[in-house]
This record gives structure tokens, C-alpha cells and sequence, in this order.
């Protein structure tokens, strides 16, 4: 376990030695001048994101980019389909479906370095996404590059309107990661007291 740590600290080192020496400078924060990333689950969050898309306006963005997992054929379709001219990138999936969790140690590290790297590349103002699994490294990636003051992010992450009552795993995580935690049913936010209830766009 010691050693895995090591090695994810040490590629999350190499990142940030890639980013710095990027001499990324501060963009003006004007509404022409900001960047979008949407990050795209798989399956029912993709419609739910997609369906919550039709209601921001993203003419407001100078660009907005779409992430999604490397396997995520039903995702780069939709997206394709409705946003021909946006940016679409890929990231490996942190966790496939019965993947084993001690894998999974390896493979979210892959993921997290990727991000780190598309992250350095495209510095967006603003992430929104819904999970699943997809988004935790890259939102991880992003906290630890606004703690260093390396980008400014702001991140949104928005519950799926299948969790009534209780967070998802990633609901759990996005916690801590940015005060923007929105959710569709107000009963969530008893239980989860550091959510926002938004209304259902579902």
C-alpha cells in the first residue's frame, strides 16, 4: 500500500512539474473569456448532463470541452450528435464494472495523471459534472491544483435524481472537493447538510 502511494504521489509530482513549467498566466475571468468542461458519466447521467445542458446557454463560454471515459461509446455519440463543434476529450475510466478495487488503485492513478496533464493543457474555469465514478479524479486533480494555486476551478457537481435519500459514492467524495454539491430532492439535504437543493430538470 505504502508503495502504491508513493508512485501516485510521485506521477501527481510529475504533473505539477509539467503544469509549472507550463508558466501558466491568470485569464481574465470576463464571460468571453471562459472555458467550460463538462465531464460525462455513461448511460443515465450522460442523458441527465445532456438534459441540464439545454438549459445553460454555452455561447456564454469562449470554448466548452466534453470528457468522457476512453470506453464510453454511448457518451462520445450523444455528443457528437448535439455539439459537433465542441471539444471532445477522453480519460481513462478509473473503474470498470467488476473491475477488481485492488486494480483499481492502478487504474484511478493512470486516470488521475491524465487529468492532470489535460487539466494543465486546458485550464477551465468551470467544471460541471453528475458522476459517476468518471469525474473523481478529475475533480480530485482540480482541488489539488486550486489548493496550489495553479488554476482557479470552480466545480459543480449534481446529483443523479435517482438518489432520493442518500449520496452516491461520488455525491460522498465531491463533498469535500467543492462546496458545490447540488441536489434534486429536498430530503437529500437533510441528510447531507453540506448539499443544495436545486429543482429537478428531470
Amino acid at each position: 500500500m505504502d508503495h502504491m502511494l508513493g508512485l501516485w504521489a510521485g506521477s501527481i509530482l510529475l504533473v505539477l512539474g509539467y503544469v509549472l513549467l507550463c508558466k501558466f498566466r491568470p485569464r481574465p475571468r470576463s464571460s468571453q473569456d471562459l472555458t467550460l468542461m463538462v465531464i460525462l458519466g455513461s448511460g443515465g447521467h450522460t442523458t441527465e448532463m445532456l438534459t441540464l445542458l439545454k438549459s445553460i446557454p454555452l455561447n456564454q463560454y469562449k470554448r466548452s470541452i466534453f470528457v468522457m471515459a476512453e470506453t464510453d461509446r454511448f457518451s462520445a455519440q450523444k455528443v457528437t450528435q448535439l455539439y459537433s463543434h465542441e471539444q471532445i476529450m477522453t480519460i481513462p475510466r478509473s473503474r470498470e464494472v467488476g473491475q477488481s478495487w485492488s486494480s483499481t488503485v492502478i487504474s484511478t492513478l493512470i486516470s488521475s495523471v491524465k487529468c492532470g496533464l489535460l487539466l494543465g493543457r486546458t485550464r477551465p474555469h468551470v467544471i460541471l459534472c453528475n458522476g459517476p465514478g468518471t469525474c473523481i479524479p478529475m475533480c480530485g486533480v482540480a482541488w489539488i491544483f486550486n489548493q496550489l494555486l495553479i488554476c482557479q476551478t470552480v466545480m459543480f457537481y449534481v446529483e443523479s435524481i435517482c438518489r432520493v435519500r442518500s449520496l452516491s459514492f461520488s455525491g460522498k467524495i465531491m463533498q469535500f472537493l467543492t462546496p458545490h454539491v447540488l441536489v434534486q430532492w429536498p430530503e437529500l439535504t437533510r441528510t447531507a447538510p453540506r448539499t443544495k437543493y436545486i429543482a429537478r430538470f428531470v
